[in-house]
């Protein structure tokens, strides 16, 4: 019995460590908007959405009402700097460009 105390303890004492981790590599972004636009590959109607990354995966979640209506592909591109702000880039109806605030890597589309 003994035995599996320490087992579940060192299991518990691992998730307990690592989620924060994981939620560290998160980055979102609120976004509104008023006509259709285009994300990546992808076009979305005008509402009101939260962007997601996470920082070693080459997708951008486009979420509305909490749930993942589409995924986007992209990559992440160095900045001269830390983002000062969260800033979603658009030119000609297209997102082009995701920074968000703290980071030193941009999202930018394929294509673009």
């Amino acid at each position: 019995m003994h035995l599996n105390t320490k087992k579940y303890i060192a299991i518990f004492a691992f998730v307990v460590i690592t989620v924060p981790i994981c939620e560290a590599h998160t980055d979102s972004a609120s976004w509104e908007t008023t006509q259709p636009m285009t994300i990546g590959t992808v076009q979305v109607k005008p509402g009101s959405y939260q962007l997601k990354a996470y920082e070693d995966e080459d997708q951008l979640q486009v979420i509305q009402d909490g749930k993942v209506i589409t995924s986007t592909v992209c990559y992440w591109e160095a900045l001269p700097s830390r983002a000062a702000s969260t800033e979603i880039k658009v030119d000609s109806n297209r997102v082009i460009k995701v920074q968000f605030k703290g980071r030193s890597e941009a999202i930018i589309f394929f294509g673009q």
